[in-house]
């Protein structure tokens, strides 16, 4: 493995793979190099965004000025169980881990924020209105063919 290499990098030996077939040349190998203190854990990833869902939810909370407090309530325990899901394998200090995490925390406070404004519909009442109810049809439907592709 080259010095420099990094999780997710991809590493190519020309003519060293699978035997040609019909007496052609073999193939190239190629590899994926997994480096472990660049790579998040499974427990680190749904922990990252766990708390990434409930920073929307926490903030919708905090900013709702009628009504109870529940909804921060509930926003505080996703960040603070994800973060303690996340920081349980340890933290690294490698600037690639952070990015990973980073790309969790936002994946998970779109999927949040998409859960707080529903919140906010229904709490409100604006969901009966037929705008309101088209925007969040167009925001699924757009979500929807993101994951598709």
């Amino acid at each position: 493995m080259p010095e420099d290499s990094h999780d997710g990098d991809q590493i190519r030996v020309e003519g060293m793979g699978n035997a040609g077939t019909n007496g052609r040349e073999s193939g190239d190998f190629v590899c994926e190099v997994r480096v472990a203190e660049e790579r998040l854990t499974p427990q680190q990833q749904s922990g990252m965004r766990l708390a990434g869902v409930g920073i929307p939810i926490l903030v919708m909370g905090l900013a709702n000025a009628s009504g109870s407090r529940v909804t921060a309530i509930v926003g505080a325990v996703m960040v603070a169980v994800g973060l303690g899901m996340a920081v349980r394998d340890g933290i690294r200090t490698n600037l690639r881990w952070w990015r990973q995490a980073g790309t969790e925390i936002v994946g998970g406070a779109v999927s949040g924020v998409v859960v707080a404004l529903l919140l906010s519909f229904l709490v409100s009442g604006f969901f009966l209105y037929p705008m309101t109810f088209l925007i969040l049809l167009f925001l699924f439907m757009s979500l929807a063919s993101r994951r598709s592709s």
